[in-house]
């Protein structure tokens, strides 16, 4: 083999890499623009909640998919929700999730610590001394408004609307929560 037959091999040998090598890239390309678009398009319905709290949780499960688009709630439905007014457990704006209690129209009674959803008992009011409160505080016999949910956790310790009250379904709703674990 000749020098110049030599060089004429590298170059072919150095073009079909250089062929081989674009192809890779445009390979990964296609992948990266696969991956980043199922990404865009998990995220804009799908979100994930996970609960960071230390102690005492209000449900059995840490980690959620929130379903952002479906917001047709259903009692005993978990759901997320924007906190308001939850201080001091949860600074305004926290993603919280909770079981869906009192749908409008519910009667909720709290009668001498005790939590009542439509007669039946859903718990007592454990946070009272942390809160620097009394029983009474808390104390009401009332309809779910029109356009609000009444959340609880299924753990007796929960933090929930027996303290803080409704949950706005309009402004507050993130929507659907499933657990993962």
């Amino acid at each position: 083999m000749t020098a110049s037959n030599t060089s004429k091999v590298k170059t072919e040998k150095q073009t079909l890499t250089n062929k081989e090598f674009a192809i890779g890239m445009a390979k990964s390309l296609f992948a990266v623009i696969l991956c980043f678009s199922a990404i865009q398009l998990f995220s804009a319905k799908y979100s994930f909640g996970y609960d960071g709290t230390t102690g005492e949780h209000c449900l059995p499960y840490t980690l959620f998919i929130i379903d952002k688009q479906d917001k047709q709630l259903d009692r005993h439905n978990l759901f997320a929700f924007y906190s308001k007014n939850m201080n001091p457990y949860y600074p305004n704006g926290t993603i919280v999730v909770k079981e869906l209690a009192g749908i409008p129209g519910d009667r909720v009674v709290v009668n001498e610590g005790k939590v009542y959803v439509e007669g039946k008992l859903r718990g007592d009011l454990p946070h009272v001394k942390k809160l620097k409160k009394k029983n009474s505080d808390y104390q009401r016999d009332e309809l779910v408004p029109a356009g609000k949910y009444w959340a609880m956790g299924t753990l007796p310790k929960s933090y929930d609307s027996r303290y803080w009250g409704y949950v706005d379904s309009e402004r507050q709703v993130i929507g659907k929560a499933y657990p993962i674990f």
